[in-house]
């Protein structure tokens, strides 16, 4: 058989490639996703997933496409929403809804998109229990407005009458026995007793309380322009650790640790530094929840080379945070009572 140049070469650079693959290293395999905490939900690109051997989760809940917010209010109880924006973020859609995940129920409180605020200026930031138990109250961020927030009462009783408050708390967390509570507050104050507009300050008093056995400030301090950046304007997400002896909240700076017990000196945690261009450097975090045995936090968060947030588990002792789901945006731990 003749064999020509080409084909010769052919099978010489054949034999080559082979050898260099095999004595190539094998690809490193990516990390393994750590599992999601028992009785907990989270959202997965708009839609809702669950884990636990407690839960009942509704249809209603399995079945939505645009799930965007999750919060625990009391036992077995999720608010849940859902939201549709176009282009420019203007509220198309939106439902807010509380489901009895332990009884398999859901029910629709708030379907109209103008319900808390003009839809292109508005964003549910955090919903809690009233005290009375008869009604939600909800934290809206009007992002047109320098950041200003509202408290809404949203009614649990036919016909859930929507009412804006004058004044209310909407508690971000509270420690495991119900004893703390943490609550992010919008504010304006002057400097120095001056009524003109050029020396009023902004921002949200981040205030820890005692709960029980009598409700009482234990320490606030005020987030606002200017300030040193633990301080800086707002507050997105606030949590207390189950043993109620620590803080953590997120502000435009990063994810940040306080002691509940009054050090106003909060430490860095998480860095969001402006303007970074690395690709795994932080750009947004959106939540910051505490693990239940008080080991670390739970965080979703985006880095720069990312379009989309990504759950992770921070460990409270210094190390990398581990991811848990990816593109996953809110997390709910249920509290499952037997």
């Amino acid at each position: 058989m003749r064999l020509t140049a080409g084909f010769l070469g052919a099978v010489l650079l054949t034999l080559l490639l082979s050898a260099s693959l095999a004595g190539a290293a094998p690809a490193a395999a990516p990390a393994a996703l750590l599992p999601p905490p028992d009785n907990s939900l989270w959202i997965d690109s708009g839609k809702i997933k669950s884990q636990g051997p407690d839960l009942v989760v509704p249809a209603e809940l399995t079945a939505t496409t645009m799930a965007a917010r999750l919060w625990s209010v009391g036992p077995g109880q999720v608010v849940w929403t859902e939201e549709q924006r176009d282009a420019k973020g203007v509220l198309q859609a939106f439902g807010l809804n509380l489901a009895d995940v332990k009884a398999g129920t859901s029910q629709k409180l708030v379907s109209a998109p103008t319900a808390l605020g003009d839809p292109a200026d508005w964003r549910l930031e955090a919903v809690s229990l009233a005290a009375d138990k008869h009604s939600l109250l909800a934290r809206v961020r009007l992002t047109g407005t320098g950041y200003q927030s509202e408290v809404y009462s949203i009614a649990l009783a036919t016909p859930f009458a929507v009412t804006l408050l004058d004044s209310g708390t909407v508690w971000d967390g509270r420690s495991a026995d119900g004893s703390r509570s943490v609550a992010a507050t919008w504010m304006t104050t002057s400097d120095g007793g001056d009524s003109t507009e050029a020396k009023y300050r902004y921002g949200d008093l981040l205030q820890a309380t005692t709960v029980q056995p009598a409700p009482a400030l234990r320490w606030a301090f005020r987030l606002s322009t200017n300030l040193q950046p633990w301080a800086d304007r707002y507050i997105t997400a606030a949590a207390v650790s189950p043993d109620g002896t620590q803080i953590a909240y997120v502000n435009p700076r990063g994810l940040w640790l306080v002691s509940a017990e009054g050090a106003l000196q909060p430490s860095l945690r998480m860095g969001t530094p402006a303007g970074a261009t690395a690709p795994t450097a932080v750009a947004e975090l959106y939540q910051v929840l505490w693990s239940r045995d008080g080991t670390g936090l739970y965080v979703s968060f985006r880095r720069v080379s990312e379009t989309g947030p990504s759950l992770y588990l921070l460990p409270l002792a210094k190390g990398a945070a581990q991811m848990i789901a990816p593109g996953a945006a809110s997390l709910c731990l249920v509290t499952i009572t037997k």
